[in-house]
């Protein structure tokens, strides 16, 4: 845990740093992720922000389907039936790519994401709101903090 703190730490100080008026770490957290915003269209067409799934068969030089079957993956292991109508939360949901692929295989689904970083709540519903599968989903920030 106290690797996983020190990386997260040098990466958020290289896109802060210079701006000494950052001092909360929701600040800090905020600023990270819009530096990286525009990187996140470089990375995945769809905006998947994870790294994706290898498995035998598939070529290591097309990211996006690793990224959508990664997708597939936590899909299969909420065991969801079919024909039901499921209530899913993504908490730190960034733009809602896994969001977004999950409202094309469950479109009667409730989804929500959350997100402390108002640009991603922004694209993130701009994203949803071009797309006729999306309608089960929205992207909020919370209203309260706890850090």
């Amino acid at each position: 845990m106290e690797t996983f703190k020190t990386i997260t730490e040098a990466l958020s100080g290289e896109l802060i740093a210079g701006n000494a008026k950052l001092t909360s770490k929701k600040e800090q957290i905020i600023s990270y992720y819009e530096g990286a915003g525009p990187d996140y269209y470089a990375w995945s067409k769809n905006y998947n922000m994870h790294f994706g799934y290898f498995e035998k068969g598939m070529n290591p030089f097309s990211l996006e389907p690793m990224l959508e079957r990664l997708n597939w993956e936590v899909l299969q292991r909420l065991e969801i039936e079919s024909n039901s109508a499921p209530h899913i939360a993504d908490f730190g949901c960034g733009l809602g790519a896994s969001l977004r692929y999950f409202a094309k295989q469950f479109p009667q689904a409730a989804l929500k994401g959350v997100t402390i970083v108002p640009w991603q709540v922004e694209q993130g519903n701009s994203l949803c709101s071009t797309k006729s599968q999306c309608r089960p989903v929205s992207i909020l920030t919370p209203s309260r903090y706890h850090y």
